[in-house]
């Protein structure tokens, strides 16, 4: 398993143990961060990425994936319009 994967996986059963403390009211949002290493704002929206989804396991950072090299996406925003602009002031 690599490096990564174990740290995370530890990262999200010690994030688990601080929720479920901090739902039962034993944890502030700051110590429940202080524990984890990151801040009360960062833990408040763990906290609601894990209970909409009911895990932090998976699913990435919500941003689309890029498409595959070589793949047409269209032009780029603004860039034809950009250049066109530049030629007409020279």
């Amino acid at each position: 398993m690599r490096r990564t994967t174990v740290l995370w996986e530890a990262f999200v059963t010690r994030f688990e143990d601080a929720w479920d403390r901090h739902k039962k009211g034993r944890l502030t949002a700051e110590e429940a961060g202080e524990l984890l290493g990151v801040s009360a704002r960062h833990f408040r929206q763990l906290r609601v990425r894990y209970e909409e989804a009911g895990s932090l396991r998976g699913g990435g950072c919500g941003r689309a994936a890029r498409p595959p090299v070589g793949q047409d996406v269209g032009p780029a925003r603004g860039g034809e319009r950009a250049r066109s602009d530049a030629s007409a002031i020279s």
